[in-house]
């Protein structure tokens, strides 16, 4: 009896102890997590796909045109994510596909407004005569995002001026010119 006591003893003290080189009492495993880079920019309202500023013909003879139009329909949202590198930032520069003779087509970038998260940009204030050259219109960009629609992000603001010395470059016509806003690498 002591023989098989000692044996089932023994047993159990080989089934209870660790075997070297097998499994403890932790283990663990690699986990990648993946931020892809985004930089993606939106004109908000959706399906605004123009604006108009029409000037004033005047009513007494002798008078300029009046340039008092003004729109502040539109939005600039945007989403960014930066490479690995902190420090580095985006911007969104703004440009014209052709200038309107005799014309300065000017712009105005507010402040953010929403509650998006991130390293949000600075808009620049301006007003700034917009041309075929891209400008920039909101600069230092991290990770962040705006959020998506009208009232939120930047408030664009759109006026427009004869250019100085350049009334007898003015003709009547209506004159469709496309504004660009393009989201940079980060840099």
């Amino acid at each position: 009896m002591k023989k098989i006591l000692l044996f089932f003893a023994i047993a159990m003290v080989g089934w209870l102890a660790p075997v070297s080189g097998q499994d403890s009492n932790t283990d663990n495993h690699a986990l990648r997590v993946k931020i892809p880079e985004v930089a993606l920019v939106d004109i908000e309202p959706s399906g605004a796909n123009s604006i108009e500023l029409s000037a004033v013909a005047p009513t007494e003879a002798g008078n300029p045109l009046t340039f008092t139009a003004t729109n502040t329909d539109l939005w600039l949202n945007y989403s960014s994510i930066v490479p690995d590198v902190a420090t580095k930032r985006r911007k969104i520069t703004v440009q014209l596909d052709e200038t309107v003779p005799g014309i300065d087509v000017k712009l105005a970038v507010g402040a953010y407004t929403g509650t998006g998260l991130g390293n949000k940009g600075t808009g620049v204030a301006g007003p700034t005569t917009l041309t075929t050259t891209a400008q920039d219109a909101v600069t230092g960009i991290g990770s962040s995002y705006t959020e998506n629609g009208a009232n939120k992000g930047h408030r664009l603001t759109y006026t427009f001026d004869v250019a100085t010395g350049n009334y007898g470059d003015i003709f009547a016509l209506d004159h469709d010119v496309v504004v660009t806003y393009t989201i940079t690498a980060a840099q």
